[in-house]
């Protein structure tokens, strides 16, 4: 992984928590197989802008972030950008989705144009496939109620659906889950 931030105070948490995420090496440059880390304080769709320049889209991008303008989870999907953190979130939310972005690659393609499907979204969708609740896929994923409600809303704005059944169908018809 490959990390930039604003300050070296942010830097040093942000390394700290990738000690506690299996697999994760950090770099100086980014290339292939390098997820780039971008942690802010606070973050609004003008750090988007930041990101293009930083990447260029050519990589993994994970923006790590303590406070979430509401706006910027939707954006930032269609960028193919991943958001962790936020208000609720803690350092075992943070290490665990970091995790799994490691572990499970980039994301997957969806639909030309409609963007792609991380595996965290696809893991949400899989166990409400099953008929699981949101409360139920919080428990068994280990995330609270509000990131699975925001996963499920991501997904539903990203993917142009009307509702978390419409995703599913249609990631079930796209073969993702």
């Amino acid at each position: 992984m490959a990390i930039h931030t604003a300050d070296p105070i942010t830097r040093a948490g942000v390394v700290e928590l990738l000690r506690a995420v299996p697999r994760a090496g950090l770099v100086d440059r980014v290339g292939p197989g390098v997820v780039v880390v971008i942690a802010v304080g606070d973050a609004d769709e003008g750090v988007l802008v930041g990101v293009d320049a930083l990447v260029a889209g050519a990589v993994p991008v994970v923006l790590a972030t303590g406070r979430v303008r509401p706006a910027l989870r939707t954006v930032a999907a269609r960028r193919g950008v991943a958001v962790v953190g936020g208000s609720d979130a803690d350092f075992d939310d943070l290490a665990r989705e970091l995790s799994e972005i490691i572990e499970h690659g980039p994301a997957l393609p969806v639909e030309p144009g409609r963007g792609r499907l991380t595996p965290r979204e696809a893991a949400v969708l899989r166990l409400l496939a099953e008929g699981l609740s949101t409360a139920e896929v919080a428990v068994r994923l280990a995330y609270s109620e509000r990131t699975v409600k925001n996963i499920v809303y991501d997904l539903t704005v990203r993917l142009d659906v009307r509702n978390r059944t419409h995703a599913v169908a249609l990631a079930i018809r796209e073969g993702l889950i």
